[in-house]
């Protein structure tokens, strides 16, 4: 697992509350961890073209802070898998569950963080034939998708190869920070092993058994 800093305690003279306590906290964290992957856009640098990626459309005064998406292939976006944190909410287009290894299900919604009590991720799902399917994604403590993470580009290739611990890590860091500063009420539990028996194998593929 990577290191993490430890990050500062928001300054005691100055209350937040509410959406600005989300935004200080989460812009500062990203100060302390700067964190350089391709998937990876944070605030300030999340522009019209990177919100175009993710697909999601913000409400006004809404500020993005964290974008994890890529440009779309041949400009299409309806098959995309984006994660996108603002200072007001998550929103997310994950995977649901597969069927076959081919056939897939997506889930898009937001949630706001009032709703929110605990986030975690777990490191990856693999299939029976060692493909990578995901990361698994949880808002208080249920089961939202899988999202992908991808170390290198051509992960298709090697799928088995390609999952960017660091990426998990860091998001488990985060949100284990939210947590010591009141934001959320539960850290996340710790990120579960590659392969963790959470679905029902077969010659024809696997199914997630939590949808």
């Amino acid at each position: 697992m990577s290191e993490v800093k430890e990050s500062t305690t928001p300054n005691d003279e100055v209350v937040y509350e509410g959406e600005a306590a989300y935004q200080y906290a989460i812009t500062e964290f990203i100060k302390e961890n700067p964190l350089e992957k391709k998937l990876l856009k944070f605030y300030p640098d999340i522009n019209d073209v990177v919100l175009g990626w993710t697909g999601f459309s913000l409400e006004e005064g809404e500020i993005p802070l964290i974008a994890v998406a890529k440009k779309p292939w041949f400009g299409r976006k309806k098959n995309m898998l984006s994660l996108l944190i603002t200072n007001r909410r998550i929103y997310y287009r994950l995977v649901k569950y597969y069927f076959f290894d081919m056939f897939f299900r997506r889930k898009t919604d937001s949630v706001r963080w009032e709703d929110i009590e605990k986030l975690g991720f777990d490191y990856a799902y693999y299939n029976y034939k060692g493909g990578y399917m995901g990361s698994q994604f949880y808002v208080n403590g249920e089961f939202k998708g899988l999202l992908l993470l991808p170390e290198l580009n051509w992960f298709l290739i090697f799928p088995a190869f390609c999952v960017d611990d660091k990426i998990v890590d860091w998001f488990q860091a985060l949100f284990t920070y939210l947590a010591e500063l009141g934001l959320l009420q539960s850290p996340p539990d710790d990120a579960g092993y590659p392969n963790a028996g959470d679905a029902i194998g077969g010659i024809f593929g696997n199914v997630l058994d939590r949808f």
